[in-house]
């Protein structure tokens, strides 16, 4: 139980108003060791609650050696503004019994508001370390006082590109405590970045992560052609049951196209990737988690991180380039013991990745099929370095270009017809192009 950790009673109450009763793995091993101010390097696969793992510690670490009102003295670092979103309100409920005050600071929001917000001296900020170093540089946030410092999703952080950024954050008083917190074990990058940070730091690494979830049920299903691929995808939707459903797509122009096919089929849905704007992208949050909608089409946006409630499929409308993010998208459903689906659609392209993450995972996925709809897992003779077999690839991506070409046209066409939310049709209008958003 929560009460073998002897939080303080403050932290015990928000505990107890949430009904959190029986820690996780992860959560059992990282509480106690992070509550005697060791500095940690953890590893577990998602969904296995390492949020928690840190807010707790966090808390009462603060309630323990912290004064509030007394200027910044906790900084939790993200990758990305939807996850720095969900932090702060999970952590804003933790805190729901003490006097110290957080804030908020993350791309697509004016630096001038953010500013004031950080002039009213809050004890906890959580934000996206590129709008935080933007703060830093300009003198607006100071880290004199800093005692704790969390690095959550830092692979992917690594991966985005926020390296010198996080190295320029943590340039701080050394007596500060740091946790960092991964969903694998990243490559050299994410090594030399632990041991320049941490100081003689305990390490928990859980679980094999190059395994999922044992309670997601994985599918494949044989994709014959584009339209082949359109016809799944909108039985899939409107015949599987779930309650909340992410599809996977590997760019934001595949996102968009899937939107306008079920926007023209009126299947309410709603789109997020990096390119959308910061109100835009919060709205979307907002209806996921009041479960006003139950399908979001996204990029690897959503992948890491982001705990969208209720999530019991996954469909990957292609298959990511590594086994890592196939495991991070799956792995948005069956979280905490729940169980869950993930469904791939395996067209011509995807076959050999297919092959390639069977071989990882050490187990084939289970090959579905849908009668009125059945494809073929077509096995090619030539082996995967001949040139013939490059020249087949070749012809098969032009002539997949060229139908993708067709079917945006055919979908802009039929789009002013409908609204551009997908709830129900609308008279005829012109389609207004959106602004770019700024990144985090």
């Amino acid at each position: 139980m929560f009460n073998q950790f002897n939080l303080n009673e403050r932290l015990q109450k928000a505990l107890n108003k949430r009904s959190y009763d029986q820690p996780t793995e992860v959560q059992k091993l990282t509480i106690p060791a992070a509550i005697n101010g060791h500095d940690l390097f953890v590893t577990a696969p998602t969904g296995t609650g390492k949020t928690a793992a840190f807010l707790l510690p966090l808390i009462h670490n603060l309630l323990t050696i912290g004064h509030p009102g007394r200027g910044l003295q906790a900084l939790i670092i993200l990758p990305t503004r939807e996850l720095a979103h969900q932090i702060y309100q999970e952590l804003e409920q933790f805190n729901s019994y003490t006097f110290f005050e957080a804030c908020l600071i993350t791309g697509g929001e004016e630096l001038k508001q953010q500013a004031a917000r950080i002039r009213k001296n809050p004890d906890i900020i959580v934000g996206t370390p590129g709008r935080l170093v933007e703060h830093l540089k300009a003198h607006q946030i100071s880290l004199v006082q800093l005692r704790l410092v969390i690095l959550d999703e830092v692979d992917r952080m690594l991966d985005m590109g926020f390296g010198d950024d996080v190295k320029l954050l943590l340039n701080t008083p050394s007596n500060k405590q740091t946790l960092l917190f991964s969903a694998t074990a990243g490559d050299e990058k994410l090594q030399q970045l632990a041991k320049s940070l941490l100081i003689d730091p305990i390490e928990i690494h859980l679980n094999d992560h190059n395994q999922p979830n044992k309670n997601i049920l994985q599918q494949c299903i044989a994709v014959d052609n584009p339209n082949h691929k359109t016809k799944l995808i909108q039985w899939l939707v409107t015949h599987e049951v779930y309650k909340q459903a992410i599809i996977f797509t590997n760019t934001k122009a595949q996102a968009e196209l899937l939107s306008l096919l079920f926007t023209k089929h009126k299947i309410k849905h709603v789109v997020l990737h990096s390119d959308k704007l910061a109100e835009e992208r919060k709205q979307t949050m907002q209806r996921l988690k009041h479960q006003q909608i139950n399908i979001l089409i996204a990029t690897d946006l959503v992948a890491r991180g982001l705990d969208i409630k209720n999530v019991d499929l996954v469909i990957n409308y292609n298959l990511p380039n590594n086994i890592e993010e196939y495991i991070h998208r799956i792995g948005r459903t069956g979280r905490m013991n729940n169980s869950g689906l993930a469904i791939s659609l395996i067209d011509c392209i995807d076959r050999r990745k297919l092959t390639s993450f069977e071989q990882e995972l050490k187990y084939p996925l289970t090959k579905r099929v849908i009668s009125h709809l059945a494809g073929k897992f077509r096995k090619s003779s030539t082996p995967a370095n001949k040139r013939t077999t490059k020249t087949i690839d070749k012809g098969t991506k032009s002539s997949t270009k060229q139908h993708t070409k067709k079917s945006i046209q055919t979908a802009k066409n039929s789009v002013a017809l409908v609204s551009a939310d997908g709830f129900a049709p609308l008279k005829r209008k012109k389609v207004v192009s959106s602004h770019k958003s700024t990144t985090n």
